[in-house]
């Protein structure tokens, strides 16, 4: 449990249930623990649910992934700018590979690497982010490519940021490997 915000949630609750195949720091706290793949017991406690309640309907889960855009200036005094793209609480972004910023000069630069920050010459106008994803499992062997999120993000303020969200859910098709 390393992710936020799935790794503060547990602790949070009167009773805490572990599904994981490998021991946890926190399998201690739990009042149970379930060494199996989670998919295979959630399908088994709802098949469990359903037939104690026939009318039962669990709803679709919808993934989302919130992440920021935020600027301000170089603390140095050299007049330079600085970007920063990561999560809500500034961790890195597990479904994220590569930032593209394009200034309104035309300046663009790739950061392909966490932490996505960036120091550059302050910008004249908004600044194009363009966000690519990485595949997200969907179950064994199967994939779901998030599409390229492109973002016009307002640097006119001397600092600030705006919060973003991406579907992480496939529409209808997916890819194995």
């Amino acid at each position: 449990m390393q992710m936020t915000p799935a790794r503060d949630w547990p602790c949070q609750a009167s009773r805490m249930v572990i599904v994981n195949l490998q021991p946890t720091v926190k399998d201690k706290e739990a009042a149970l623990v379930i060494r199996a793949p989670i998919d295979r017991v959630l399908a088994r406690a709802v098949q469990m649910l359903q037939a104690d309640h026939p009318t039962l309907t669990i709803p679709t889960f919808k993934r989302t992934e919130p992440f920021k855009v935020s600027h301000g200036p170089v603390a140095d005094g050299s007049g330079k700018w600085w970007v920063r793209v990561d999560d809500h609480l500034g961790a890195p972004l597990g479904f994220v590979v590569s930032v593209e910023l394009k200034t309104a000069g035309g300046i663009v630069s790739i950061l392909d690497r966490q932490p996505f920050y960036l120091e550059m010459v302050a910008p004249r106008g908004p600044v194009q982010v363009g966000v690519n994803f990485d595949r997200v499992p969907l179950g064994k062997g199967a994939f779901y490519q998030v599409p390229r999120m492109d973002i016009e993000y307002n640097a006119a303020a001397p600092e600030g940021q705006e919060s973003f969200s991406v579907d992480l859910n496939p529409s209808t098709s997916f890819s194995g490997l």
